[in-house]
């Protein structure tokens, strides 16, 4: 199985010693050998994801729209849904700046099940780091194995 990770990621996931880096026009990882199967978009954090559901919404809503090219479609986080919804008391933001922020966890939720709806994606919550390179793994060989 290649993988190609995209070459704007900062931190990729080591998910196979096939991987190659290579700039794709949508999401940060799929499979080489499987040209529009499937993507997995990474989140890394609560606070990315809010700056995506946020000020940046138009930004991420035509990235879900060029996922549509893709059967399978997934936005995978390095994070649990408890932890977003704990969204913003729970991030590393210097305390006076927490009292200006608008996005909370809870309207995150509201926004993630529209756009699931919207785009038909789906939205998969894992609850570190680990668990999401596990889990983007188990994806790419369900897809493979369903071919």
């Amino acid at each position: 199985m290649i993988i190609i990770q995209d070459t704007r990621e900062k931190e990729p996931w080591s998910l196979s010693e096939s991987q190659i880096v290579q700039t794709l026009e949508t999401g940060d990882y799929t499979l080489h050998d499987f040209p529009f199967l499937i993507i997995i978009d990474r989140k890394k954090s609560p606070s990315e994801l809010a700056n995506n559901l946020g000020k940046n919404i138009n930004r991420f809503k035509n990235e879900l729209e060029r996922m549509q090219d893709f059967e399978y479609r997934y936005v995978l986080c390095e994070f649990s849904y408890d932890e977003m919804l704990k969204f913003p008391h729970n991030a590393k933001i210097p305390k006076k700046l927490k009292r200006r922020i608008r996005m909370k966890g809870r309207y995150m939720g509201k926004i993630i099940s529209e756009l699931m709806d919207e785009f038909d994606v789906n939205f998969i919550f894992c609850d570190s780091r680990y668990d999401a390179e596990t889990k983007a793994l188990e994806l790419f060989e369900e897809v493979i194995n369903a071919c």
